[in-house]
């Protein structure tokens, strides 16, 4: 499981051309590091999948862009995890 996602990266590249720190100090101080385990993520897509029963129907009937919505839902709800991983193991769910 990656760390981090591409614009996450750019930010902790500024603070550490701005302080001088490494990758690891940095994403420490910023409280960057992801620190769940795979039963999170799915905890975290079950409350978005639920949370938003239109847009999932909306997904099945083809409106695949809702894909984008939920996935940043997700993201948003645990910070600093790689979206590639979230798209991947949504759209399992839902073409389950």
């Amino acid at each position: 499981m990656s760390l981090i996602d591409f614009t996450t990266g750019k930010k902790v590249l500024t603070e550490m051309l701005n302080t001088g720190d490494g990758a690891w100090e940095a994403m420490v101080r910023m409280d960057l590091l992801f620190k769940a385990d795979a039963s999170e993520l799915d905890i975290a897509i079950d409350t978005v999948l639920a949370n938003y029963p239109d847009k999932v129907e909306g997904y099945k009937s083809g409106k695949k862009g809702l894909l984008g919505m939920l996935v940043g839902e997700v993201m948003r709800s645990m910070r600093g995890i790689n979206g590639k991983e979230v798209q991947e193991k949504l759209r399992n769910k839902l073409e389950e």
